[in-house]
């Protein structure tokens, strides 16, 4: 039989092991695994040396709750009541300072009321809101606050409303600390407290994230809008530099694998040459022919032009260069001939961008200038989520991106690029020079400084295609070379076919200098001598004629040298390429279906070009203009011009005189005007209209007479107001006796065009 002077009681002691705060928290295993070594090794710092004088203290059972991150101390005491020895613990705790090895925050110790449990539920994890239920009488806050308040500071507590019928009654007590609420409920647990005893649980609390989702779902415009902006801070802080980077190295080229390996094929190459040079020692210039031709001499004038590019691209960039030239006038060669031997250049090829839906265009332009990673697919993802909230909503939402954005986003990262490649060259030529001023490096070191070489932007294709999609691109892309300009960045060259490159560049950037370059067709002999430096002596005579015909273009001039070197007779080549270009003449001008297409001119207009060049290489400019079919209106020859069908010559600054687009196109006319079917059926077409125009005259005419007949019939022949209106129906009766002529003149040329048909009227 027990002592009757022993007293029994429960210590709790938090703060020893750390809460387990999910299922699967690694340091749950640790401890479970450790917990008994981990006790003994605490256990000899939570209790004191020494009771009060004449009193027994003896530990009976240590119980771990790794889970709620404590223990419990079972003892006996003697001499004293439990108060007094709970008291003695706490006063050790506390005075000699007892942390946790885990957080280093203080242990405390708490007196058990009710009845210990330990259990490992896995769903159930400790939370600062504990769910108190009554096994009996309702309690007051008073009376909960009173108990509760010895475990730490308390947010609020919650009383069941009155209304409810569910059982067991509870309230919610909401600690400001987790440890807190953890031993409110290992002490207080099954404790009678005023003839109720109390179960404690733990209520679910969202999380911050929990919260944070419940606001953003209840926000949906707020918050993603702060999506976005913390997508774009992190595009801007771990995105944009990389892309530079990826922008440079392109630029650059340093590391692209396929530099270095042209570079050995190029010693794989000259060691051949020499092997081959040793076996076999012939001289290798025997079979070259190194007298001068004077009629290469031609030529120089375009080596004279790439020359003095090269030159202007070797100083600080301070003007924009425009070459241009009719389509395969060597544009691209003349611009590869200029940059040969500069490391840093960028081509954007406007071709491969205009003509695109939004999503390509700027797909495109990515990866022509190496923009990685480009997440192009998200501003389409936006433009979905922006149309669902309005569906929803009804409220414009306004987090899609627009096309104009993205590609300004990528031209900015290019700028940086730019701006990153020509400061480092001119900070390494500063520290060169500082080095040279110290007596670091002596005047031979300094000779071999080079200059900083300006990266070169090359824009392809500028303005080759006005009235499609995506053709806003060609503004931006001129506004963006203005930017570089101005910093002083990168030199831009703008390559184009369309003549009026050079004004709308000029409205564009009216505070910029550009220098123009223009690359036209090759002399006769310049071009003979260019066929002849390629296909050597032996077909001069038969290619004379020939080459006389086709004129100067340079990708007409190597199509031909092409088919002849495939075996063909130099008359067969130029008249397979006359064949080829009348088809391409005949799309052009809409006759295979005679129907008039959104280009700007009409097939009628076209077929009026073709017989006018097919009798001389030249018309007035002002001739054509003003003939009945184009009414003096230059659109339709403004966009022929574009299209490549012809060219208008310029004299004291306005047009003057045109001519076909290529000198094969003049060949091509004369090919077509000899097809008499095709003729007659163009005549009869160009009739038809000549003479609707003019019978449409002659009824404007006849209206404006009647108008004038029902004026004057109230007034007497005498009158003076009668005079100005006699003449005006003077003039009236002329023009329309002259246009009811021409209407039944060409009205007549329809039948007869038609008679040559023999078409069934």
């Amino acid at each position: 039989m027990e002592d009757p002077g022993i007293h029994r009681g429960v210590v709790w002691f938090d703060n020893v092991f750390p809460f387990k705060l999910a299922i699967f928290d690694p340091r749950s295993y640790f401890i479970k695994n450790y917990a008994e070594e981990l006790i003994n090794g605490k256990f000899q710092y939570l209790l004191p040396h020494k009771f009060p004088e004449g009193a027994e203290f003896k530990t009976t059972k240590v119980e771990p709750n790794l889970k709620e991150g404590g223990l419990y101390l079972e003892f006996k005491y003697k001499g004293g009541t439990i108060e007094e020895a709970v008291t003695a613990i706490q006063k050790h705790v506390k005075e000699n300072n007892v942390r946790s090895s885990f957080n280093f925050s203080r242990v405390n110790a708490f007196e058990v009321k009710g009845t210990p449990w330990v259990e490992d539920l896995v769903s159930r994890k400790p939370s600062a809101r504990l769910h108190v239920e009554f096994h009996g009488p309702d309690l007051t806050v008073e009376s909960l606050f009173r108990e509760f308040r010895g475990f730490g500071r308390i947010v609020d507590i919650t009383l069941q409303p009155s209304s409810s019928k569910d059982l067991p009654r509870y309230a919610s007590v909401e600690f400001l600390s987790k440890r807190s609420a953890t031993s409110a409920r290992n002490c207080i647990h099954g404790e009678v407290f005023d003839g109720t005893r109390l179960a404690i649980g733990y209520e679910k609390t969202p999380n911050a994230f929990q919260q944070f989702s419940h606001w953003a779902q209840s926000n949906i415009r707020i918050s993603m809008l702060l999506l976005l902006v913390v997508v774009a801070g992190f595009t801007y802080v771990i995105f944009d530099p990389w892309r530079v980077f990826a922008i440079k190295n392109h630029i650059t080229g340093n590391l692209d694998i396929r530099r270095y390996t042209k570079a050995a094929g190029k010693w794989f190459e000259l060691l051949k040459s020499f092997v081959k040079q040793l076996l076999n020692p012939e001289p290798i210039y025997q079979n070259i022919d190194l007298k001068p031709d004077a009629a290469s001499e031609q030529w120089t004038e375009r080596e004279l032009q790439e020359k003095a590019l090269g030159a202007h691209l070797k100083q600080d960039p301070d003007a924009f260069f425009l070459v241009s030239g009719p389509r395969g006038s060597g544009k691209s060669g003349f611009i590869q001939d200029a940059l040969l031997g500069r490391r840093y250049k960028l081509i954007i090829r406007c071709d491969e961008l205009v003509g695109k839906n939004d999503y390509q265009l700027l797909s495109n332009l990515c990866s022509q200038v190496h923009f990685f990673p480009a997440f192009g697919f998200l501003a389409q993802i936006g433009g979905f989520i922006d149309a669902l909230i309005t569906a929803t909503t009804g409220a414009k939402a306004n987090i899609s991106t627009t096309n104009e954005g993205e590609i300004t986003k990528v031209l900015e990262c290019v700028t940086l690029a730019l701006e990153e490649i020509t400061e480092k060259q001119k900070r390494s030529r500063q520290e060169l020079l500082k080095r040279f001023e110290e007596g670091g490096i002596d005047e031979e070191e300094l000779k071999i400084i080079q200059a900083v070489e300006y990266p070169v932007v090359v824009i392809e294709d500028f303005l080759a295609k006005e009235n499609i999609k995506g053709h806003h691109i060609y503004n931006r892309l001129a506004e963006w070379a203005a930017q570089i300009a101005e910093y002083r960045s990168a030199h831009v060259v703008f390559v184009s076919e369309n003549p009026a490159a050079s004004r709308i560049l000029g409205k564009v950037l009216p505070n910029k200098s550009i220098e123009h370059f223009h690359l036209a067709d090759a002399s006769p002999d310049a071009a003979l001598a260019y066929v002849k430096k390629r296909l050597g002596h032996e077909l001069l005579n038969e290619i004379k004629v020939p080459i006389q015909e086709l004129g100067g273009r340079l990708h007409d001039l190597d199509i031909f040298i092409n088919k002849i070197q495939a075996g063909r007779n130099p008359q067969d080549a130029l008249t397979d390429m006359i064949q080829r270009a009348v088809v391409d003449l005949r799309k052009l001008g809409h006759m295979e279906d005679f129907k008039d297409e959104k280009t700007g001119w009409t097939s009628i207009q076209f077929w009026k070009i073709a017989e006018i060049l097919a009798k001389k290489p030249e018309a007035s400019y002002d001739e054509v203009c003003f003939h009945p079919l184009f009414k003096g209106d230059p659109t339709a020859l403004e966009q022929m011009e574009r299209a490549g069908i012809i060219t208008r010559v310029h004299q004291n600054g306005r047009p003057y005189l045109i001519k076909a687009g290529r000198p094969l196109f003049a060949l091509a006319f004369k090919e077509m005007t000899a097809d008499k079917r095709l003729k007659s059926t163009m005549g009869a077409i160009t009739s038809k209209q000549l003479a609707a125009d003019y019978t449409k005259k002659v009824q404007e005419f006849e209206s404006e007479l009647q108008t004038l007949a029902t004026i004057t019939s109230g007034f007497s022949s005498k009158s003076w107001f009668s005079d100005p209106l006699e003449s005006r129906r003077q003039w009236l009766l002329k023009m329309t006796d002259l246009n009811s002529t021409k209407a039944q003149t060409y009205a007549e040329k329809e039948l007869d065009y038609k008679a040559q048909l023999k078409l069934a009227e």
